[in-house]
């Protein structure tokens, strides 16, 4: 059976779902930051090229971009994209500030933010250009 498309929407909006629950649980963890400990400084990605910041900040962009582009990928309509982009920068800039209240280890800190919503931002366009791209494809392959 070929997925239809509410089946995608609803597979996608599960994943992104569920990987906003092990985003919040290890934003608000207490020793996730010790995972990242070595990684202070810089943060290079195949040798080739070099991400300012440490790697905890960079685990942030990457972990809310992932996000981003699934939740883009699962409607071809441009109001629910911008409304799960919206809700995602709402969510990460909520667990920022959960730190305040539910951790005694983490702090709420500007760059993470920005990290969190450039993630965001990031991810929601690659996941429109890769979406569309797949489309673009397909309406090319003969069926």
């Amino acid at each position: 059976m070929a997925p239809t498309p509410r089946r995608t929407t609803i597979a996608g909006s599960l994943l992104v779902a569920g990987g906003v629950i092990v985003v919040a649980g290890l934003s608000l963890a207490d020793r996730v930051p010790l995972l990242f400990e070595r990684g202070r400084g810089r943060v290079e990605i195949l040798d080739v090229v070099s991400v300012p910041g440490d790697a905890f900040t960079f685990a942030h962009f990457a972990a809310w971009a992932g996000l981003a582009a699934v939740a883009a990928m699962t409607t071809r309509a441009v109001l629910p994209r911008l409304a799960a982009a919206i809700v995602l920068a709402a969510i990460s800039l909520g667990l920022e500030v959960g730190q305040l209240f539910l951790t005694t280890t983490r702090a709420v800190e500007a760059r993470d933010a920005e990290a969190n919503l450039a993630g965001v931002l990031v991810g929601t366009i690659a996941g429109v250009v890769i979406a569309e791209s797949f489309r673009l494809v397909a309406r090319r392959i003969p069926h």
